[in-house]
């Protein structure tokens, strides 16, 4: 029993040898046809390189949505996102509604979002957002004023993983917005100031789908 071990283990040494040896002269071999290619035809050599040295560029689209909602409250943003080699740009779309103190308020904006995205199939996204344009309405004691001036800013983070080419993304998104410049017309053709900014404040999971190509 001890000798067939013994000649078991000769025929693994020497297998693992053979294959070390082929594995050797391949090396050889290929470092010795780039070496004369250098030699011949350096600028068709460097062209090669280059081409083993690119990586093709990776493209994500991502949709994304959140809301919170309660009895007098309601929110919800939505997000699309083009990410190429890592540096991406999207659009955000919010909505906010609410019934306060026999007020009620309807508010939305648009924002450009710009971020980069850390990883592959395992991935981290960073990004900022700034309002690019904002509308509101607010009714009060049936009398309405409006309002298409709005600013603010924004901040997300997503964390993207990767299964048979779809990402799974989930993450939390921080808004903070103020809208303001609120105006009724009156019927003598008048217009009333409602003399009152509106900040709106607040944070949102997010979770989405992505695609990469």
């Amino acid at each position: 029993m001890s000798g067939l071990i013994c000649l078991l283990n000769i025929k693994t040494v020497r297998s693992s040898d053979s294959i070390h040896r082929r594995t050797m002269s391949s090396r050889m071999l290929k470092k010795y046809h780039l070496e004369n290619l250098k030699r011949q035809n350096r600028p068709f050599y460097k062209n090669l390189m280059n081409k083993e040295k690119t990586k093709p560029s990776k493209i994500r689209i991502r949709g994304l949505s959140g809301s919170v909602s309660t009895d007098k409250i309601s929110s919800s943003t939505t997000s699309v996102y083009l990410i190429w080699d890592g540096w991406g740009i999207g659009q955000s779309s919010f909505k906010y509604k609410s019934n306060s103190n026999n007020n009620i308020y309807d508010l939305s904006n648009q924002s450009t979002n710009l971020s980069y995205t850390f990883g592959g199939d395992w991935n981290v996204t960073l990004g900022l957002s700034s309002v690019s344009q904002g509308k509101g309405k607010v009714t009060s004691s049936n009398k309405e004023y409006s309002t298409e001036s709005g600013s603010g800013s924004g901040y997300f983070w997503t964390f993207g993983m990767e299964l048979w080419g779809i990402e799974f993304l989930g993450g939390y998104r921080k808004n903070s917005f103020v809208f303001k410049e609120f105006n009724k017309t009156n019927t003598d053709g008048t217009t009333t100031n409602l003399n009152a900014d509106l900040p709106i404040s607040g944070g949102q999971m997010m979770f989405g789908l992505g695609v990469q190509f």
